[in-house]
């Protein structure tokens, strides 16, 4: 089955033109196992993490296989929103979208206009699979193969919103800034990039589903954590770390059974 199937719909034919078709409606069978989808509607997705906020606004970000989620309120009140991905940050560069200042560089980043909602992912490598959606009344979010983006999984992904004045030339807003800014001088610093380490318990196959298709590598992890990796190039080995010690090893086989029971 493909990974993002969640449910098989049946009709049957004898080969002499006689259908069951359950009456027009087909059958239906729920598939369970797969792995988990980010939903691009322009609402907060239940799976993302706060990483960072700076009075009311938030950045959210979120991981299922290799598929990097971010999440930021929407273009406002004059102002067009940025949300750069890095991994890490580089030297100063100039902002994006004719904007005034300059932002620590970034590998890809999603904007938000305010004048038309418009949102889309920039500075893409190619054939990177990427979405995104934006609601006026709800969020700016978006995803991205962060794994193809790069060339590999990152150990740490390093994210930032930033809002721009609409107009070409527009200024940063540091009151606007998540995370916020360290010294209002108009300009996204590195140190202004939030550090997202994406780590999910237990879920050693890094198909969004906590069961015992987990079990195979969980064992591989606590022995061969070179092999593991190998085995599972878009998971984390810190995974395995189930106990929240951040060490894998057999002190977390009681804390994986555990999360499987739950």
């Amino acid at each position: 089955m493909p990974l993002t199937a969640w449910q098989v719909d049946v009709a049957f034919n004898d080969g002499q033109g006689h259908w069951d078709n359950n009456g027009g409606a087909d059958w239906h069978v729920a598939v369970t196992g797969t792995q988990q989808q980010w939903v691009m509607d322009g609402q907060l997705d239940a799976g993302a993490q706060l990483i960072a906020q700076n009075g009311g606004r938030r950045l959210y970000a979120g991981l299922i296989g290799t598929t990097l989620y971010v999440a930021a309120p929407p273009a406002s009140g004059g102002n067009d929103h940025f949300i750069f991905v890095a991994a890490p940050p580089g030297n100063l560069r100039a902002a994006p979208w004719a904007k005034s200042g300059q932002v620590a560089n970034w590998a890809a980043y999603l904007g938000n206009e305010s004048t038309n909602n418009w949102c889309g992912w920039f500075d893409l490598a190619p054939g990177v699979v990427a979405q995104q959606a934006s609601s006026p009344s709800g969020w700016l979010e978006g995803t991205i193969d962060i794994a193809q983006e790069l060339g590999q999984m990152p150990p740490a992904i390093y994210l930032a919103l930033a809002p721009y004045t609409t107009p070409d030339g527009g200024v940063l807003v540091p009151a606007g800034q998540v995370p916020a800014s360290v010294n209002g001088n108009g300009t996204v610093d590195a140190s202004e990039y939030a550090v997202f380490v994406p780590r999910t318990p237990g879920d050693l196959n890094c198909d969004g589903v906590l069961d015992f298709d987990d079990i195979n590598p969980f064992v591989l992890a606590l022995s061969d954590p070179v092999a593991y990796q190998a085995a599972y190039p878009e998971c984390y080995v810190e995974n395995a770390d189930c106990n929240g010690d951040g060490v894998v090893n057999f002190d977390d086989i009681n804390a994986f059974v555990a999360l499987l029971s739950r």
